[in-house]
């Protein structure tokens, strides 16, 4: 199956060594069948690390990952893939500027001395002249073969033939690309280590998610978002393919209520059949919709049901009551006396009329 990870090009790069690896706090891989939907969640990382949204193309064997890690650790639904464990650099199929190899001695000292583990000052010199021997390699097979794909793992093998001091104690994994240093302490990566109470939770939650039981995946959803997991919007986009309406609405809810919630994933139930997950999607749209976000609060309170228009006009409170006219005076005519009432609180000592109710 053909899937999409939305990365930063620092992480990319790191991928393309080393494969894909669950990174503290997460404890999960994520994909998407969408590349439309993992480049925002790339814009999202990007966005946090200053660095650049990269999408990686892979291609994933579910059914073979499920009974080499485990059924309970391959999540598929709604497009989304979740995967607890990693996976080697091979499921990548295209890398987007990520794996164009070095070909500067400059650049291809400091990619070596990464892929080593090595300080900039004690390792690989770009005068060294099996660096420099190297580096005029890539260039060549680049201008003679420009078609062809220069993997790592043959740079690797060069740079083995070539700077055979530095490669005198390691060995490289062809599956991984991973460099082993022979006789050295094995220590878990800071990145991967987790407390023993937040990995218990963090699998009550996920058995909860799995659960066959609408309740118990409603409250390991909502446990989720009071704790405010890194992953949340991930595991909200997932459970919108849930088979309960409220299991999804609260999904809605929680991206909407997200710093890294994504309109995109709105915008199908803003005009569902459904008023609970389109009351839903149209507040987290006028919630999250910035220059849109008028618009979208006028579609929910000209809504016919009033699930809908309640959920609408809690919003109100974001907008200026002077510049949002429209929006403030539809509210206050509603038939809804809750609808009414929140705008008239809004609006009082505003400049608004002071409208006797309807129902009174």
């Amino acid at each position: 199956m053909q899937l999409y990870h939305g990365t930063t090009r620092r992480s990319a790069e790191q991928i393309a060594i080393a494969g894909f690896a669950p990174r503290k706090p997460s404890r999960r891989v994520w994909f998407a069948q969408s590349k439309s939907y993992a480049l925002l969640r790339a814009k999202v990382k990007a966005r946090r690390s200053r660095d650049r949204p990269v999408v990686l193309v892979c291609d994933l064997d579910l059914a073979a990952l499920k009974r080499k890690l485990g059924s309970k650790r391959v999540v598929y639904r709604a497009g989304i893939v979740s995967i607890n464990g990693s996976l080697p650099v091979t499921v990548l199929r295209h890398a987007p500027g990520v794996w164009d190899p070095p070909s500067s001695e400059a650049e291809l000292a400091a990619w070596l001395n990464n892929v080593l583990g090595l300080k900039a000052h004690r390792g690989i010199a770009r005068s060294e002249p099996g660096l420099i021997r190297l580096a005029r390699w890539i260039r060549n097979r680049r201008m003679s073969q420009p078609r062809s794909r220069l993997r790592d793992s043959e740079i690797l093998e060069r740079a083995a033939g070539w700077l055979p001091e530095w490669f005198a104690n390691v060995s490289i994994d062809p599956a991984t690309l991973r460099v082993h240093r022979h006789a050295a302490e094995l220590t878990v990566s800071p990145d991967l280590e987790q407390t023993e109470s937040t990995a218990e939770i963090t699998d009550e939650v996920e058995e909860a998610l799995a659960s066959g039981n609408a309740r118990r995946r409603l409250r390991g959803l909502r446990r989720l978002g009071r704790a405010g997991d890194p992953d949340l919007v991930d595991w909200c986009a997932l459970m919108l393919g849930d088979d309960d309406h409220t299991v999804r609405r609260t999904a809605l809810e929680l991206i909407a209520s997200s710093a890294d919630g994504d309109l995109q994933l709105l915008l199908p139930f803003a005009r569902c059949s459904h008023k609970g997950l389109r009351s839903a999607a149209i507040a987290g749209m006028a919630h999250l919709g910035r220059e849109d976000a008028a618009e979208w609060c006028l579609l929910g309170l000209r809504d016919p049901d009033d699930v809908v228009r309640v959920a609408a006009a809690r919003e109100l409170l974001r907008f200026d009551p002077h510049r949002h006219r429209r929006l403030f005076e539809l509210a206050l005519y509603d038939p809804n006396p809750q609808v009414a009432d929140i705008a008239r609180k809004l609006s009082a000592h505003q400049g608004y009329h002071v409208l006797k109710p309807r129902w009174s």
